[in-house]
């Protein structure tokens, strides 16, 4: 097995990894109205999910040094931007899983104090919500968007896949951008249909793309090194 190939393998099992991750990284608890009083009580799922949170974090990054070999020979510049911003997601979502946990800290004290109507608790808890919901879901996704743009790039200078699916990666990051935008512009929450159905687009392009890095992995042109475009 080249050395392409089993990068491309990596890249593409670490993609389904992190989106399993991602999915499983998903506690309704936190986002519900009544988040202080019903945390506590479901700290197991609480802690799991912020732990899951970190996997995906470490998928983020795992995929972009997979591949940052074969994608430097082509664009050295964009390989590194899609490196260091991939490592910047990685970060933030890594916060986004801290916060999660002081969240859920901070439903345990609210518990223990007899869950007072009005109190500093429910001031906190709003503050450490928006900047969950901003780490996660404007920060993180913003990073992820511009690296993955230098990403789809080379994909599609190069033809390392089919230009179809880098084009499809391409629509999948304006339309994140846009429900990032919107949640950072409070235009829209995060558990909404209209923010699931802008991201979906991205999600579903990049299982595609990972199904196919498995299968077919990256078709490099014939020689060795190629002109680069900067």
């Amino acid at each position: 097995m080249t050395s392409t190939r089993r990068a491309a393998i990596t890249a593409g099992v670490l993609f389904l990894v992190g989106t399993a991750a991602g999915v499983l990284s998903i506690v309704g608890a936190a986002d519900g109205p009544n988040y202080l009083r019903v945390m506590t009580a479901d700290g197991t799922r609480m802690i799991v999910g912020a732990l899951f949170q970190l996997v995906t974090a470490g998928a983020y990054v795992g995929v972009a040094i997979a591949l940052h070999p074969v994608l430097r020979r082509y664009g050295p510049t964009a390989a590194a931007g899609f490196l260091g911003f991939r490592i910047a997601a990685g970060i933030l979502n890594m916060l986004g899983a801290l916060i999660l946990l002081l969240l859920l800290d901070l439903s345990t004290r609210f518990v223990g104090a007899g869950s007072p109507v009005a109190s500093y608790f429910q001031t906190l808890g709003s503050l450490l919500r928006s900047a969950r919901d901003g780490m996660n879901h404007v920060a993180m996704m913003l990073a992820l968007i511009a690296g993955d743009a230098m990403y789809y790039w080379i994909l599609y200078r190069v033809r390392l896949v089919p230009r179809w699916l880098a084009v499809w990666g391409f629509a999948g990051l304006a339309l994140a951008m846009v429900a990032s935008l919107l949640v950072m512009g409070r235009l829209t929450e995060v558990v909404t249909p209209a923010y699931a159905a802008l991201m979906a687009v991205l999600a579903l392009q990049q299982l595609a793309l990972a199904i196919w890095l498995i299968g077919k992995g990256l078709d490099e042109p014939a020689e060795a090194a190629v002109s680069v475009r900067r």
